[in-house]
């Protein structure tokens, strides 16, 4: 047997143990499928919204009344950003801002923790921003996101959604408009 597939066996049977450890641990599921799939998809409404420059998108993500807090991810770049209160503020706020740019959205590592109408959402996102006009410069952010969400109706809206960076990297004046 090759070193590689020795490898791969030893990385397969730990993974089992590992699995095997923390299902035996009794961790309880946060939600259950069909919930999960609609918290997320309120973020992924924005995400896409901000991708395609679609305010209907964008407000479909939000409560009325909804909060989005760059704030942290803005300060730990060296940029100001207000916090957007209010569904047509956040709306008439970040549309002509994502039209600025090319971005792409990757969300990844959802965690929802449903309790009856109101939920949690913690997710990582990736969001790439290049200039339209300039293909050749662009800033990466990773991004954590918080994010409460309310059952209105049959979907998720976001009530509240905080946005701290981990790290970015590129030309921060693509996102400054210089």
């Amino acid at each position: 047997m090759s070193s590689f597939i020795k490898s791969l066996a030893i990385a397969a049977a730990t993974s089992t143990v590992l699995i095997t450890s923390a299902v035996a641990q009794d961790v309880p599921p946060t939600s259950d499928v069909a919930d999960h799939h609609a918290v997320t998809d309120a973020l992924i409404r924005f995400t896409n919204g901000m991708d395609t420059d679609n305010g209907a998108l964008i407000a479909s993500a939000f409560a009325e009344a909804g909060i989005a807090d760059f704030t942290p991810a803005a300060a730990r770049v060296g940029m100001q950003f207000p916090v957007l209160e209010g569904r047509e503020n956040i709306v008439s706020a970040l549309v002509p801002f994502a039209s600025s740019f090319t971005t792409s959205h990757s969300v990844t590592n959802a965690r929802v923790d449903v309790q009856g109408d109101t939920t949690t959402l913690y997710a990582l996102v990736e969001a790439q921003h290049l200039p339209t006009d300039d293909g050749s410069r662009n800033f990466m952010m990773m991004n954590q996101y918080r994010i409460d969400l309310v059952r209105e109706g049959d979907q998720w809206v976001m009530s509240r959604m905080t946005i701290d960076n981990l790290w970015s990297e590129g030309d921060l004046a693509v996102m400054t408009g210089g």
